[in-house]
């Protein structure tokens, strides 16, 4: 028998078993058994028995164990090596013919194989959401392993396997563990290093899918740094998406800015990763300019005082220092990359004298706040050419 009809057949006993009520000592038969009188589930490791208390732990860990063998053979050469032996051709055979026939055995089988684990994790997922696995405690060591497991087999697979059981699992990723595990699995597919065949056609889609849909009853936060962190990669650009998605991320994303403090709920290093991941969709933000003038102006009016400011600096990542600068260098690439009504009316609205003013008395020091105002100024005295004619 092959590695992988042995890896597929392990994993659909784990998954049947998993979250019926049979319990734990059925679900994983040879690895999680019952011990003692006292019925509790033990689990052997390395050829000694782990006591473990809870049912739900054992079946955690069983299952966690399924996934983390599985991800092995699909991760090796892209899972070439899960139907190893398969054929009964001889092995030292140099014949054309029958070295293009064992690779059409292997390569079919191993497609075989892929495609039933991929149907078997969708069905796991659907098991996961139904018994509400994200309340259970113990249900946190299960993610980093059913996350490599997905990606593994996604990557192994090909355009049919993407198609079929792969957009579904995709899909159903936002549900089965939350949306910060489906986040994180289209950020890992999404790798340029990895380079998955399926981003552009599944991957992508899925993502665009739900962010639009999420904007509606407020975006999650895992969700607007997946989309910055695609951006920034170029992996999702102004040809990949339509009008009305560009409309709705846009609309969001301004009145984020609009809102936006420094302190959220408590916490300073939220607000500025949250500014960042903001200004990472600016491409899509159609009225930049208006919300970077006021957090500018708020923060040029900050009443800490030039120690207090240096102190703060040395302090914390997340402080006026950094958002000043991200927001100015903003602010230039807008003024030269925007269009002449956008610049026109930057031109119009800000007191760039006033601004030098406050800068040269609390942030001479900051190399990252001048430099911002360096580029501003340049944008400012050197027109775009779209801005000549309003100026003659």
């Amino acid at each position: 028998m092959a590695v992988g009809d042995l890896v597929v057949e392990r994993f659909f006993a784990v998954v049947m078993a998993f979250g019926t009520n049979a319990g734990a000592p059925n679900s994983v038969e040879g690895e999680v058994r019952a011990g003692g009188e006292d019925g509790r589930i033990r689990i052997p490791d390395d050829q000694k028995e782990r006591e473990v208390i809870s049912g739900k732990e054992a079946r955690i860990e069983a299952l966690r164990r399924a996934l983390e063998v599985v991800s092995v053979p699909c991760s090796v050469r892209q899972g070439s090596r899960m139907s190893r032996k398969s054929s009964r051709l001889p092995s030292q055979s140099n014949c054309l013919s029958c070295i293009l026939i064992k690779y059409s055995f292997l390569h079919l089988h191993t497609e075989k194989q892929l495609s039933t684990l991929a149907s078997e994790l969708l069905v796991l997922l659907l098991k996961l959401q139904s018994i509400h696995i994200q309340s259970w405690p113990e249900a946190q060591s299960l993610t980093p392993a059913l996350l490599r497991c997905t990606t593994a087999i996604l990557t192994a697979g090909d355009m049919a396997l993407w198609l079929g059981p792969g957009r579904k699992i995709l899909a159903q990723s936002w549900d089965a563990l939350g949306p910060a595990f489906g986040a994180s699995l289209h950020g890992a597919l999404a790798e340029k290093e990895l380079g998955w065949g399926g981003w552009k056609a599944v991957g992508l889609q899925g993502v665009l899918k739900v962010s639009a849909a999420a904007t509606g009853m407020g975006v999650e936060e895992n969700m607007v740094g997946l989309l910055a962190e695609l951006v920034r990669d170029g992996r999702i650009g102004a040809g990949d998406v339509d009008a009305v998605w560009k409309e709705r991320i846009g609309k969001w994303a301004g009145n984020r800015l609009g809102c936006w403090e420094m302190v959220k709920n408590g916490n300073g290093e939220a607000g500025a990763e949250e500014l960042t991941d903001t200004l990472s969709l600016a491409p899509f933000i159609p009225s930049l300019h208006t919300h970077l003038i006021k957090i500018i102006s708020r923060t040029l009016n900050t009443p800490q005082t030039r120690t207090e400011i240096e102190l703060e600096y040395t302090a914390t990542h997340a402080n006026v220092t950094w958002v000043l600068g991200l927001c100015l260098h903003a602010l230039a690439r807008t003024m030269t990359t925007g269009s002449s009504a956008q610049v026109k009316e930057v031109y119009e609205r800000i007191d760039l004298a006033r601004w030098v003013e406050k800068v040269v008395g609390k942030w001479p020091w900051s190399g990252w706040v001048l430099s911002g105002l360096v580029s501003v100024v340049k944008a400012k005295f050197v027109l775009p050419c779209a801005l000549c004619d309003l100026f003659t």
